[in-house]
């Protein structure tokens, strides 16, 4: 009976133990908060970046659509003046 008794106030004492070690300090603390803070912004500036390369590539592709149908569009003013100009003289 002792034994357990014995047992028994050891595992509290090695409880009351870890739980007096596992208390976090205000430094620890803010410390660990900044890390997570630090953290996040490194993930919300990555997902921006990834955006934004997205969004320069898109307004890039429709800038060399245009540019192809301008040029498109010029030949053919151009071979229309061409031709127009030849059956006038």
């Amino acid at each position: 009976m002792k034994l357990y008794l014995a047992v028994a106030v050891l595992m509290l004492a090695f409880v009351a133990h870890t739980e007096a070690q596992e208390e976090e300090t205000v430094g620890s603390t803010f410390t660990r908060f900044g890390d997570h803070v630090t953290d996040m912004t490194r993930g919300l500036l990555f997902a921006c970046k990834i955006k934004v390369v997205e969004l320069i590539k898109d307004k890039y592709d429709k800038i060399i659509k245009l540019k192809r149908i301008m040029n498109c569009w010029f030949l053919i003013l151009e071979a229309y003046y061409i031709f127009s100009h030849f059956e006038k003289t």
